[in-house]
């Protein structure tokens, strides 16, 4: 056997990776208690940025996150690029759509690969008005950051619109 059979692809380490991640946020969601000093407000400290997707409110809140997550992720085989890029996107949230109340959670990065996915299927209408469903409903609900969700959707579908521009030379 060559050598490069033992070199995991882009896919498959990023589905290592997501894994790892999901273990993670819903260990943290069951040893530690939902703490408003790692959340992301407005005027929180610069560290939060990076800190926020990974805590939860409740061991329930992290698994339906990680359930999310993971599922897109495996589904559509996305890279590890397109999980960093997700993670710049929710860390990069603007501070006129956070609050003073903390947010915690990993959905923005989510709903990014969410909008990174959306040209990578046919149905693509299909995709955004389940999207566009999804995100009006966390509108409706309690305690959902869902102007957080809209903005990391709407992000990553401008940029992926962007590099699919520059890839077929149209820009």
């Amino acid at each position: 056997m060559s050598i490069s059979s033992y070199v995991a692809t882009p896919q498959q380490a990023s589905k290592a990776l997501t894994l790892l991640i999901c273990v993670a946020v819903i260990l943290l969601a069951v040893i530690t208690p939902a703490n408003a000093a790692v959340g992301i407000a407005g005027n929180s400290p610069w560290w939060t940025r990076f800190s926020y997707p990974f805590f939860h409110a409740s061991p329930i809140h992290a698994s339906l996150n990680a359930w999310g997550l993971y599922a897109i992720v495996f589904r559509y085989d996305l890279t590890p690029r397109h999980l960093a890029a997700a993670f710049a996107i929710a860390a990069a949230i603007p501070a006129e759509l956070l609050g003073q109340t903390p947010v915690l959670g990993i959905s923005a990065i989510f709903f990014a690969l969410a909008g990174f996915t959306s040209f990578k299927i046919r149905q693509r209408l299909k995709w955004h008005l389940y999207m566009a469903a999804f995100i009006a409903a966390g509108f409706a609900l309690p305690s959902v950051a869902a102007m957080i969700h809209l903005y990391a959707y709407l992000t990553a579908v401008i940029v992926s619109l962007i590099m699919r521009l520059f890839h077929y030379g149209r820009i």
